[in-house]
């Protein structure tokens, strides 16, 4: 085996045992202790770190779960959840993907509120359209789809729907009724005016609470206009 598949396995080794909280006999060979702290201490530090650091972001990140739970008992939850699931990401942002669904297994009432969390994470990292018509270049012409903005995020059950968007680098949150949740579902793919308006038309909703909602959509940044280069998917905003 060469000095460096030799190195690979010794990280690994260390790696495994700071996620399982073990101390392999092998690695006696590899790390000493010294006069203040044994081997063992040494590595009890690493281990109490990534316990800390993974079992804080969590909680953190999923403060309606500690609102609804306490924090001693999401820490619980989490630090079994890290212990099932250990950390293979650099970005701590993006481990807490499978948390919604771990919780979800464990007590139901808690999934809505761990879904909505993870929503406003993913929001808040959402990539920045750069395909956005700005309202001069439409005022001249340019062709553009109503789009749902990369940062618009929403859940939905058969009793609410919750949007979750970004505006001005913070995410806010917004509750729709069945007519608003109905209307932007239909936006969730990109959509010409003439589209939404036969929509409204066909589902009772009426020319002033489409264009209500249509705007204070805009101007959260709920919706984009995106631009267009074909000149069949044109839209207008004259009629607003």
């Amino acid at each position: 085996m060469s000095s460096r598949d030799c190195l690979l396995e010794l990280q690994q080794m260390i790696q495994a045992a700071i996620h399982q909280g073990a101390w392999p006999e092998e690695l006696d060979s590899f790390i000493a202790g010294d006069c203040r702290r044994s081997a063992r201490e040494r590595m009890d530090v690493y281990q109490d770190a990534y316990r800390i650091r993974m079992t804080t972001s969590l909680c953190e990140d999923f403060s309606r779960v500690e609102n609804v739970l306490g924090r001693g008992e999401l820490k619980a939850l989490a630090w079994e959840f890290i212990q099932e699931n250990p950390s293979t990401v650099r970005n701590l942002a993006e481990y807490g993907e499978a948390f919604p669904e771990f919780l979800r297994r464990k007590s139901g009432r808690i999934y809505r509120y761990a879904e909505i969390d993870w929503l406003e994470i993913l929001s808040f990292h959402a990539s920045v359209s750069n395909d956005v018509a700005t309202p001069q270049e439409i005022a001249n012409g340019l062709p553009f789809v109503l789009a749902f903005n990369e940062a618009t995020k929403y859940y939905a059950n058969a009793e609410e729907t919750i949007v979750l968007y970004r505006f001005q680098n913070e995410v806010h949150e917004i509750q729709l009724n069945a007519r608003q949740a109905m209307l932007l579902s239909f936006l969730k793919g990109e959509r010409m005016l003439a589209e939404v308006e036969a929509f409204s038309q066909s589902h009772d909703i009426s020319p002033e609470e489409m264009v209500s909602c249509l705007t204070a959509w805009l101007e959260r940044s709920i919706l984009i206009c995106r631009k267009v280069e074909d000149d069949s998917n044109r839209s207008t905003l004259q009629k607003f």
